[in-house]
């Protein structure tokens, strides 16, 4: 098969330094070609950036219209189903007109198409053929969107006395609206963190909105696992708490919502 042969000249090229990436495609790359009829082959992540533990996982984006139809989340079982591996494989399968909408807006996939290995790379489509790219602004709305509902579920959650989700879903939350407008201000993927007080800071946020980030961010952990606080976090948190949690992430979207609305200097 001539086309495969092409890719497989491509592969052997390119200099894999991770043993276990090594491995991974060394043992999977001709049924990968068969089966997807790839059109780009990305890894990107620990496994390309040195950072790798041995139990880490492979992060791969597959690019090919064989994923055309296929709900969004059964790709990945799809794929992992076809190529099993001793360790996780999170593979992000797109079609080549999602690729090429994704590529060109902030976020994962533009990441690792620029920090990235490609593995395989095809034919890049020219702007005038990729449509519904959104502008930064329109991905913030995404992230305040998602943010609007996780702030309701804590409230939900508070509700009905689920004290310790409320609190880990305010910080959730609160989260989300801050890398909202990291997304806007900075043009850029905001920090993988959960660190509130980071992500303030790093918007320039008044001194107090940063303090009321830390509380977030410590019990965020702490409400999620059994051997952090002193206690099974359902016992620990109470009603106080985690309305005091869910105020602070209130306050934490007012002001984004304010910056947005200013034009994010």
């Amino acid at each position: 098969m001539k086309e495969g042969a092409n890719m497989l000249t491509i592969k052997q090229q390119i200099q894999i330094a991770d043993p276990e990436l090594h491995r991974y495609i060394e043992a999977n790359w001709e049924r990968i070609l068969e089966l997807f009829a790839p059109q780009h082959l990305i890894v990107f992540g620990s496994r390309v950036n040195g950072s790798a533990r041995v139990d880490s996982d492979i992060d791969l984006i597959i690019v090919s219209d064989a994923f055309e139809g296929i709900p969004f989340l059964e790709r990945t079982r799809k794929f992992n189903e076809q190529v099993p591996w001793h360790l996780s494989v999170d593979a992000l399968c797109y079609t080549v007109k999602e690729f090429e909408r994704l590529r060109r807006q902030i976020g994962i996939v533009a990441d690792a198409c620029r920090e990235g290995l490609w593995l395989l790379r095809g034919k890049l489509l020219p702007d005038e053929e990729v449509d519904n790219v959104m502008t930064p602004e329109e991905q913030a709305q995404r992230w305040i969107s998602q943010g609007d509902h996780d702030l309701n579920l804590a409230r939900i959650a508070h509700a009905n006395d689920s004290y310790e989700w409320a609190v880990a879903i305010a910080q959730q939350a609160a989260e989300k609206f801050l890398k909202a407008l990291y997304i806007v201000r900075f043009q850029a993927t905001p920090p993988r963190t959960h660190d509130l007080v980071m992500l303030a800071n790093a918007l320039n946020a008044p001194p107090e909105l940063a303090a009321i980030g830390r509380p977030l961010t410590e019990d965020y952990l702490r409400a999620r696992y059994p051997d952090i606080a002193d206690g099974i976090p359902h016992e620990v948190f109470d009603a106080s708490t985690a309305q005091e949690r869910i105020s602070q992430a209130e306050r934490i979207r007012e002001w984004v919502i304010q910056q947005l609305g200013q034009g994010c200097p």
